[in-house]
């Protein structure tokens, strides 16, 4: 078994001699972040309009927002395997290939069975980039600012979400067949990452991994000059020797103990409830909220993705300083807390009995 591992060929904690190629690099690689961002949360808006245009049962929404889900599964099993077998670079740019055919595909849809194809190709795009990205940006950076480049790509994200929800609310006016809109838009990013990624090179560490020792070293010139990449390159080359290992290594007893804290981390970031409110927020709130209408729902999506954006900005700021284990608590408290008014919220006397009397367009 391969066991791949982020390097770290800056042992010497040597500075990049170019931190704006650096910057370039990175932010071109989060591009794909915004997307993962965009399309996971339009959703939100779309299932409003969508769910009228074709009556669509409470399972056949729940296809509809869930095919994406599904692809994101099957893209982040299969993402490590494709990006050692032909590359970061590829695997990204065939990762753009999928955003675009998937926001167009789905847009142009007409029927539910063809939108969840269209999103089902989303997903895998979303599940290749979201391994594939943080692997590529931590091999391109310096190790003193590996952490801050690749936490782009969460700030990204966040941004995506917000930018769904605003795309969302402003193109609601544009009447039943403004989802198509708010799905198309991101054809634009989708483009504007595949462009990017023509003009970045293959990840370093990957092409020296992969015999091309001379075109990893000029990348890593670029990177560091020239002096400092020949020590670049051998670094790189011993900790590739020390990668192989065996599923058996992965589950023996020393391994067990962090392993389980990764996975439950992992899983109880995810069962927290959010994801309702990110996917399905607007029609909770149109559909079960007395007074409430689309387009009151579509602005709290708003408000929710702004919320998210500063609480990332804080947490980026404050990580180095109060630490990961106090970062996690304060989060969970927060999301127990906010979780919790959200559910009195929903069964306080006086929100709409008869949901279908209140929506309004």
């Amino acid at each position: 078994m391969h066991v791949s591992t982020v390097a770290d060929p800056s042992q010497g904690g040597a500075e990049a001699k170019s931190p704006l190629y650096v910057l370039f690099l990175a932010v071109v690689a989060a591009i794909s972040g915004f997307l993962f961002g965009f399309d996971t949360a339009v959703i939100n808006s779309v299932l409003l309009f969508l769910r009228r245009q074709f009556s669509l049962s409470n399972l056949e929404t729940e296809v509809a927002a869930s095919s994406l889900l599904l692809g994101c599964l099957l893209g982040a099993a299969g993402a490590s395997l494709i990006g050692d077998r032909i590359g970061r670079r590829k695997s990204l740019l065939l990762a753009a290939i999928l955003f675009a055919v998937s926001t167009v595909g789905a847009a142009l849809a007409n029927s539910v069975t063809m939108f969840s194809i269209g999103r089902l190709a989303g997903g895998l795009a979303i599940g290749l980039a979201s391994v594939l990205t943080p692997v590529y940006i931590s091999e391109v950076a310096p190790a003193r600012s590996r952490g801050r480049l690749v936490s782009m790509n969460q700030l990204a994200i966040t941004v995506g979400i917000l930018s769904a929800y605003v795309v969302g609310w402003g193109l609601a006016r544009l009447g039943e067949n403004s989802w198509r809109w708010m799905l198309g838009v991101a054809a634009i990013p989708a483009l504007a990452f595949f462009l990017g990624l023509l003009a970045i090179p293959e990840s370093p560490r990957w092409l020296i991994g992969n015999g091309q020792r001379e075109k990893g070293r000029l990348v890593l010139s670029r990177i560091y000059g020239a002096e400092q990449a020949d020590l670049e390159v051998q670094a790189v080359e011993e900790s590739a020797a020390c990668e192989q290992g065996t599923w058996s290594e992965v589950f023996s007893r020393p391994m067990r103990r962090p392993l389980m804290v990764a996975l439950g981390l992992a899983i109880l970031c995810q069962v927290t409830g959010i994801n309702t409110v990110l996917y399905y927020g607007s029609i909770l709130i149109s559909e079960h909220f007395k007074g409430a209408n689309s387009s009151s729902a579509l602005m709290a999506n708003v408000i929710i993705g702004s919320s998210n954006l500063i609480s990332t900005l804080i947490a980026l700021r404050c990580l180095d300083r109060w630490g990961r284990r106090t970062m996690l608590l304060t989060g969970s408290a927060g999301m127990a807390v906010s979780l919790a008014l959200f559910v009195a919220a929903y069964l306080t006397p006086g929100r709409c009995a008869a949901p279908d009397s209140c929506v309004r367009s």
